[in-house]
């Protein structure tokens, strides 16, 4: 995650990224075409700095992470994402892990070790369904990790885990392949993860 100070506060590209689909939509759905155009500009110059020039920055002001650290916040996404598949196939849930947010994208910092990962259910599966079976599969892994767990709820429940020293989401989700599918606020979290890791520039 690479953070950025304006006006004294902190923002990851994530939140600079969700600010600025927010507000594309809000702009369309209220189609204030007055200035939409002027401000759309804006932002997509805002985003186009944010994710190709991050070479310009100095590295000296941004901690980045050490083989070390790369290969062990891999290795435990790598396990607690097997853990996941293991459990739905073994229990015979509809669900199936994807590595989302910073450590997906490797923009995460040094000593920022978030894992973020979302638990993905066919569209036709009931949303209580999605929530009950989400949260199992978290606490779950979180008990077989021994991990100290934290419930949260947006639209639905999800928990944060603190697992080895690593602050760990798992999130349920609808398994959507195009914008127009959405059923809940973080199911565009997977498609926006596949599109800045194809189009973020490494460096």
């Amino acid at each position: 995650m690479i953070l950025f100070n304006i006006n004294q506060h902190k923002y990851s590209t994530e939140t600079l990224t969700s600010y600025r689909i927010a507000l594309e939509n809000w702009l369309k759905l209220n189609n204030y075409d007055s200035f939409k155009e002027k401000i759309l500009n804006r932002i997509k110059i805002c985003a186009n700095w944010l994710y190709l020039n991050l070479d310009e920055h100095s590295s000296a002001n941004i901690n980045l992470p050490s083989e070390e650290e790369n290969k062990g916040i891999k290795t435990m996404a790598d396990k607690l994402m097997n853990l996941i598949d293991e459990i739905c196939e073994k229990e015979n849930i509809n669900g199936k892990s994807h590595l989302v947010g910073s450590a997906a994208k490797n923009t995460w910092l040094s000593g920022k070790s978030d894992i973020d990962i979302f638990i993905k259910f066919p569209l036709d599966t009931p949303v209580e369904y999605l929530k009950e079976k989400g949260l199992y599969i978290g606490y779950t892994v979180n008990n077989l990790m021994n991990g100290t767990p934290w419930e949260h709820y947006a639209s639905h429940p999800y928990l944060t885990c603190d697992i080895e020293g690593y602050e760990v989401d798992f999130v349920p989700c609808y398994e959507i392949e195009t914008g127009d599918q959405i059923k809940s606020a973080v199911d565009r979290t997977v498609l926006h993860t596949k599109y800045i890791q194809k189009h973020l520039k490494e460096g």
